[in-house]
């Protein structure tokens, strides 16, 4: 499908016509994919960005303006979206990094308590002894 055709779809979209939009997403959806898999980094999925983006640049359609460039405007939605995806996945890490340092704080006060009642234990032993003797 070349511009003009995308262009006039848009715009039937933009009209109401909502069943042009699958001729967009048919256009552009393997293209912006394939940017996006360069583009993403481990743990980002660039078929749910792609999903994602598609659905956002449809909600938004009304402010595309026909004969521009309508991959640029896709992705720029696709990038705002990876990075929400990276700063959530960096949140995600530094949540599960804290989980497991308070997991080893807990570990270690509990191992400390147990040193002192181990102790404790001891020295009323002790103490039995040395009155049996």
């Amino acid at each position: 499908m070349n511009e003009p055709d995308i262009d006039q779809a848009i715009l039937q979209v933009q009209a109401g016509c909502t069943e042009d939009y699958q001729k967009v997403v048919a256009a552009y959806h393997r293209r912006l994919r394939t940017w996006l898999a360069g583009f993403c980094p481990p743990g980002v999925e660039p078929d749910e960005i792609t999903h994602v983006a598609f659905l956002q640049a449809y909600r938004r359609i009304a402010h595309y303006r026909v004969g521009t460039d309508f991959f640029a405007w896709l992705c720029a939605f696709s990038r705002n979206l990876v990075l929400t995806e990276c700063e959530k996945v960096q949140r995600r890490a530094r949540n599960q990094q804290n989980y497991l340092q308070e997991c080893l704080a807990e570990q270690q006060a509990s191992e400390a308590k147990g040193v002192d009642s181990r102790g404790e234990v001891r020295a009323r032993f002790l103490a039995e002894c040395i009155d049996l003797l």
